[in-house]
């Protein structure tokens, strides 16, 4: 399937405006009841979880009926679509939930769209800071708060050094010490779900080394939008993630601004 530009700018404004209105589903859910309960790897799962990606799914089976569609809760549930060889649908329909559960704010929705083995196009959106940001790889990355929509690029290093990103919950610190080791570090910021990507690629970070087990889901959308601003993401050894491994697993990654010279 052959996607123009104008075509991939239509599918990301969809995406968005689907992402929004699952993050009113989210904080609705929210409000009512949290009924928790465990998948098979131990990670929580809540009524917003599913609730949410009911309503992405079914959106977007409506505005590309013939592409794929792999979500985290039905892959959870070995019920995932198979992705043959063409673009697929990636969706995290709440990443973060911990924080969800805890009454926290950094948690969102990932959509991205595979084409080959490496997104193309993506949108988070973060409900409870009212916050979004999207990109199309070669077209550039957007960020809209209180409504307003601007364009975002991935900062240069800065001569004072790196303000690194990195995970609240599931960081790995002797392995990320040790790769941070000998690094000019001016600002060290932890936090939760692809909110570290979004912020990657507006400029308000420099680097997110990450080691340990995350899926596809966690960080297609972001890596599309980091790729459309000016960043990079690669495997720990430097070689491109790959998004059609069997089991969606991403291996440990680098995420980065923007490369002087």
């Amino acid at each position: 399937m052959e996607l123009t530009t104008d075509e991939l700018i239509r599918l990301t404004s969809a995406a968005y405006d689907i992402a929004c209105e699952a993050g009113i589903i989210i904080l609705k859910k929210r409000n009512e009841s949290l009924r928790i309960s465990a998948k098979k790897d131990g990670s929580p799962a809540t009524a917003g979880d599913t609730a949410s990606e009911a309503h992405i799914v079914a959106a977007l089976k409506k505005l590309t009926p013939d592409i794929p569609i792999i979500a985290e809760e039905d892959a959870a549930k070995g019920t995932a679509l198979a992705t043959g060889t063409g673009p697929f649908w990636l969706i995290d329909p709440l990443d973060g939930t911990k924080d969800y559960i805890a009454g926290d704010s950094e948690f969102c929705i990932n959509i991205a769209l595979v084409v080959g083995e490496a997104p193309i196009l993506g949108v988070i959106h973060a409900p409870a800071y009212e916050e979004s940001f999207m990109g199309i790889v070669g077209h550039g990355a957007t960020r809209v708060r209180n409504e307003r929509a601007e364009e975002i690029s991935a900062r240069f290093p800065p001569a004072a050094g790196l303000t690194v990103l990195s995970s609240r919950r599931h960081g790995n610190e002797p392995e990320l010490e040790k790769y941070l080791a000998g690094v000019k570090i001016s600002h060290h910021k932890r936090l939760s779900s692809a909110l570290k990507l979004g912020l990657l690629a507006a400029g308000e970070g420099d680097i997110y080394p990450r080691f340990g087990r995350v899926m596809g889901w966690d960080v297609a959308a972001g890596h599309a939008i980091l790729i459309a601003a000016g960043g990079r993401i690669s495997t720990a050894n430097g070689q491109p993630l790959n998004y059609r491994h069997p089991e969606f697993e991403i291996p440990n990654f680098v995420a980065r601004g923007r490369l002087n010279g």
